[in-house]
């Protein structure tokens, strides 16, 4: 796939997925065997529905997350690669850590 078709697919990612709280969008723009790496979660399973875990999990413990593309530093053929910052409330608990209460941004 060209890299502006990648390019397309991770801004839908950021912009529908994450933001739009869409989470179905998930089987438009990840393959089956997606495999999605992450020391600090645990595996949430290939494909969409691996990829609908990770963000819901993001979205319900920041319920007013929010995604920003800084950039997109380099897309060639098959690798797009972005630099995002992430916001928001953390109103619930994340990945075994008690709810702050607190604003983020990472």
């Amino acid at each position: 796939m060209p890299a502006d078709q990648n390019k397309a697919i991770v801004r839908r990612l950021f912009d529908e997925m994450c933001n739009g709280r869409k989470l179905n969008v998930a089987g438009e723009l990840f393959s089956s065997n997606h495999i999605y790496h992450d020391p600090q979660q645990p595996d949430p399973g290939p494909g969409p529905e691996g990829m609908k875990q990770v963000i819901a999990a993001y979205q319900t413990s920041f319920t007013d997350a929010h995604w920003d593309v800084v950039e997109t530093i380099a897309a060639e053929k098959d690798t797009v690669v972005t630099r995002w910052i992430g916001s928001g409330k953390n109103d619930i608990g994340l990945m075994g850590m008690p709810a702050t209460g607190k604003r983020v941004k990472v």
